[in-house]
């Protein structure tokens, strides 16, 4: 573990590249138009943002990660993190099967989980939550189990996933119990899947289901293609977007739409630069002969993450001019209005928490050892 106070620009593993920016709060004019209709608000935004690049800033002051003599430092891969009321991080590590706790000084409070298929034993920890009601829950898709222990890490109890026929994909359990989840249908189906379900796994509402795609049958690969995406804030709203068109919707908790957030863009070409770049990627798994299909153009977007304020990223695929693997993120405030794009290192699939104005992320060291690390974030605008 180290301590450090600095302002940097750092390599996030998710998202983020920090600014250094001038002291004082930038001040701008938003452009676009907010209308009402039926109940829902749509606020049309303009290509040119409110604000700069240099809209906020990160200040890294905690990290954890392997160190000589110190094994609980040494992660194997972690698959999640999560913070609790007082600032303990919860670190999930899938390879390892368990979960470490380390306080808001980075010292090891305690670890438990175990494999196994019996009563809080897991195989393939996937996904982890610590909920509404301070319990931390963790979704093992190979027992087809929610296992829930308290925040000491005793078992307390299971909930059996099969009824769900599909493979899932956890996104959140609201305050309600309820579970909002992306099903995704195998090959030769297709077709995401966007669903809530109750506190007994019942389904509630399919909020939203993708194109069916039938290449499989074909013996092609479809790639680059858009995909759904989604979260769940602090009041059980529901944000969420299909890529396939550069718009987010905002549902309450009964599912209603309340606001829809849309940008004009130009859409990003898919280069031949992009397509090796891919075919390199996907060398490492047999495709056994199937032909890849690349579109003109890529997705709206490529992910979405809401911070504690309401703030709304939004992954682009336009690349940071001269800087590897940085692409520029869209951000909007809580009402809707595009107030910035910065550039951000991206890294798919990799977690991360806004809690008291701090980001926790999950990074890799130059070894390609994980690491997670605590930013204090500064907002200037």
């Amino acid at each position: 573990m180290k301590n450090r106070t600095r302002i940097l620009s750092i390599p996030l593993s998710l998202y983020l590249f920090a600014i250094l920016i001038s002291c004082g709060k930038q001040k701008a004019e938003w452009k676009g138009t907010i209308e009402e209709v039926d109940g829902v608000t749509a606020v049309k935004n303009p290509k040119k943002p409110m604000y700069g690049e240099a809209v906020f800033s990160l200040e890294e002051d905690l990290t954890l990660e392997k160190k000589e003599g110190s094994e609980e430092y040494l992660f194997e891969r972690v698959r999640n993190i999560d913070v609790d009321k007082n600032d303990n991080i919860y670190v999930l590590d899938y390879k390892a099967v368990q979960i470490r706790i380390f306080d808001k000084n980075g010292e090891l409070i305690r670890t438990f989980g175990s494999k196994g298929q019996g009563p809080g034993e897991m195989q393939y920890p996937f996904f982890m939550q610590i909920t509404s009601k301070e319990e931390v829950m963790v979704f093992d898709p190979l027992t087809r189990r929610l296992l829930f222990f308290s925040m000491e890490g005793k078992y307390l109890r299971q909930t059996s996933t099969a009824r769900i026929e599909n493979p899932m994909h956890p996104i959140k359990l609201d305050s309600r119990g309820e579970l909002i989840a992306l099903l995704v249908p195998p090959p030769p189906m297709g077709g995401e899947e966007l669903k809530k379900f109750d506190s007994n796994l019942d389904l509630l509402m399919m909020i939203s289901k993708g194109e069916e795609d039938d290449s499989y049958l074909r013996r092609e690969i479809r790639a680059m293609e858009p995909s759904l995406y989604c979260v769940v804030i602090q009041n059980d709203n529901i944000v969420w977007g299909n890529s396939k068109r550069y718009e987010v919707h905002i549902l309450n908790p009964e599912g209603r739409l309340i606001r829809k957030i849309i940008k004009d863009y130009e859409p990003v070409n898919v280069t031949e630069e992009d397509q090796k770049r891919y075919k390199e990627r996907l060398s490492r798994i047999p495709n056994f002969g199937f032909k890849i299909i690349f579109p003109k153009y890529f997705p709206a977007f490529r992910d979405i993450s809401v911070d504690e304020k309401g703030r709304i990223f939004l992954g682009t695929y336009e690349r940071v001019e001269n800087k590897e693997n940085f692409f520029y993120f869209d951000i909007f405030d809580s009402e809707g209005k595009y107030i910035a794009k910065v550039p951000m290192l991206v890294s798919l699939n990799r977690p991360f928490v806004w809690k008291k104005n701090k980001l926790y992320t999950i990074e890799e060291d130059e070894e390609g050892f994980q690491m997670v690390k605590r930013y204090k974030v500064t907002w200037r605008y």
